[in-house]
């Protein structure tokens, strides 16, 4: 087999060993033969896990309750010794390895490796390294793919080891830290000589220098942590070469100084980066991780974030709702400002809607200058003139008052839409329902000796009209006294845009105005049902019963439309009924008079009024 350089680690004086390899070697020309191929992964670790079980070893705590006379050791790292109270004068030239977790955690998130496997010894020493490696590097936010023990032989059979060779092998992670002893490290070396507190005190102030730096012991008798890392260069089982690429040390105040020169470090040869090992890949910012059921918080999958949620940030669990006046951009990783609607004058649909109700509104005002100039004619005296101008004035104002509906919504604009309305068509509303009033009044009238000769005039008419709208005042205000409309945003009726409209701050309060002009007209509509049989020429009696019937139709159509109806089409909806109920009002009641006006003069005089005329 070819000779290639295969990295391993180590953090100390035990053999951590970080062991890597990817790619397959080359083969004898035997192996060739036989078609076996063997990942340089397997053979490292089988290389490694050979060597390593025949070197384990574990410590030989003394209970503490024989005579005690070792001093000072270069090999115990176990933290018992530090139990002052059992090991009262006991020494050490290297770290406590209950530090030396921390140092592997660091140099895991240096890489990345955020998925990894632990082979300890099963001893002691072996069983609370695997604990603390395994407590340091899930507190770092790691995963632990295995957790493995290597025994001592002659426990330790090959069928045992090709079991541990199968868990790493068929594991997905690509690091496996090795936690043991070294061969030249096989046994500790204590001084020995009387117990005496003399030399005890001593101990504690010593202060030396070594090849490594200064030495000196703290209160358990530890000294300096401190752990070399150390690039393993494997060419072949007697050819290994050590690099020191860096270091981890804690100093006396517990500041920990983590040192790592990547330029110095050498990798395998199959590796042109530095080698990954995650469970799952990073989740870009537009994601979310979503935890894999039943495995370790390393494991997850990547879910984009729903509209109008971002992650700017690699690895969020969370996605982040934007502000209510932005929107997610595609990536989902930034939030943009919305794209503001609003019924527009220049809009298409506001084009249209405004056209309509301008060309409405000159066509009221030419009626009302055909009624005006025609003032004294036998028709428009018969017709209640006065209430004639009144409806053809609120009928104008209607139309001008739905363009108060388009715009960029404001304070005053929303107060005045709604309550502008509200009165200008009760008015008109009114208006016709006092035109049917009257009409009943003068026919009854005609009869002798009738009683509604007194009620004869406009008196009754305009205090009706007076009355019927004080009524809509006072619900008007009472809305805006205690839950006014105002301006707001709609971001639901469209994605990634907020549509400006006016919120009617109380329903109950809008249907309450709409409702009390709905039986204002059915009032009406009765009315004129009940004098649809006067004489033709005398009443419009059926004209107003067919207007009534056009104007409640529009609006119980639009109650449930505009229910169901949002954004800036609901506001269309609302305009679209007024000017169709306005218009119904208008062509039922006035074009019919206009008609006879221009087109049939013969027929706007007092005997054809009064049903006297002789028909052919």
């Amino acid at each position: 087999m070819d000779q290639v350089p295969v990295s391993a680690w180590t953090t100390g004086p035990y053999d951590i060993g970080l062991l890597k390899g990817v790619g397959e070697t080359s083969c004898s020309d035997d192996e060739k033969g036989a078609g076996q191929h063997r990942t340089q992964k397997e053979i490292l670790l089988q290389a490694q896990l050979k060597d390593f079980v025949y070197h384990l070893f574990s410590l030989e705590i003394p209970s503490g309750k024989e005579p005690y006379a070792k001093k000072v050791s270069y090999g115990a790292m176990d933290p018992r010794f530090s139990d002052r109270v059992k090991f009262p004068s006991f020494y050490r030239t290297v770290p406590n390895m209950v530090h030396e977790p921390r140092g592997i955690a660091r140099l895991l998130k240096h890489f990345g490796w955020s998925w990894v496997g632990i082979l300890t010894s099963d001893d002691d020493i072996g069983t609370r390294a695997a604990e603390e490696l395994a407590r340091e590097i899930t507190r770092s936010g790691a995963c632990l793919a295995f957790n493995e023990r290597l025994r001592k032989p002659p426990h330790y059979t090959w069928e045992q080891m090709k079991r541990t060779l199968f868990v790493i092998s068929s594991s997905t992670a690509n690091v496996v830290i090795l936690y043991g002893t070294k061969e030249d490290w096989t046994n500790f070396h204590f001084l020995y000589g009387k117990e005496s507190v003399t030399l005890h005190r001593h101990m504690r102030n010593v202060h030396f220098k070594t090849t490594s730096g200064e030495m000196s012991f703290n209160a358990q008798g530890d000294p300096p942590t401190r752990f070399d890392i150390v690039n393993w260069l494997y060419f072949s089982k007697v050819n290994i070469k050590f690099s020191k690429v860096g270091n981890f040390i804690i100093n006396s105040s517990g500041q920990v100084q983590f040192n790592l020169s990547d330029r110095d470090i050498l990798w395998h040869p199959g590796f042109t980066q530095i080698p990954r090992s995650v469970c799952s890949e990073s989740c870009t910012p537009g994601f979310r991780k979503v935890l894999q059921k039943d495995r370790p918080i390393c494991c997850y999958d990547c879910t984009p974030c729903p509209d109008g949620e971002i992650t700017h940030l690699s690895d969020m669990a969370n996605c982040i709702p934007c502000p209510r006046d932005q929107w997610s951009n595609e990536r989902r990783d930034a939030c943009i400002p919305r794209i503001t609607e609003f019924l527009a004058y220049e809009d298409p649909l506001g084009l249209v809607l405004s056209s309509i109700a301008s060309f409405f509104f000159i066509l009221t005002a030419g009626v009302l200058g055909i009624f005006m100039k025609y003032r004294k004619t036998p028709l428009i005296k018969a017709n209640n003139r006065d209430l004639s101008y009144t409806l053809l004035l609120s009928l104008m104002l209607c139309f001008l008052c739905s363009l108060l509906f388009m715009g960029r919504p404001s304070r005053t604009s929303c107060h005045l839409r709604q309550t502008s309305f509200g009165i200008i068509f009760t008015i008109a509303v009114s208006s016709v329902l006092g035109k049917t009033i009257t009409l009943i009044i003068a026919f009854k009238a005609t009869k002798p000796g009738s009683m509604f000769r007194k009620w004869v005039g406009t008196r009754v008419s305009s205090c009706l009209l007076l009355l019927c709208t004080l009524v809509q005042v006072l619900i008007c205000t009472m809305w805006l006294a205690h839950s006014a409309p105002f301006p707001d945003i709609d971001t639901t009726s469209e994605t990634g845009k907020m549509i400006l409209q006016c919120n009617e701050g109380s329903v109950i309060w809008f249907y309450s105005v709409v409702g009390y002009m709905g039986f204002l007209a059915l009032l009406s509509f009765v009315a004129a049902f009940i004098a649809r049989k006067l004489p033709d020429s005398f009443n419009e009696a059926q004209l107003i019963t067919f207007s009534m019937l056009v104007f409640c139709s529009v609006w119980i159509s639009f109650i449930p439309a505009y229910m169901n109806t949002k954004g800036r089409y609901m506001v269309a909806m609302e305009i679209f009924a007024i000017l169709s109920s306005s218009a119904g009002l208008l062509g039922c009641i006035f074009i019919p008079k206009c008609y006879v006006i221009i087109l049939r003069p013969e027929r706007n005089t007092k005997e054809y009024v009064m049903g006297k005329h002789t028909k052919n």
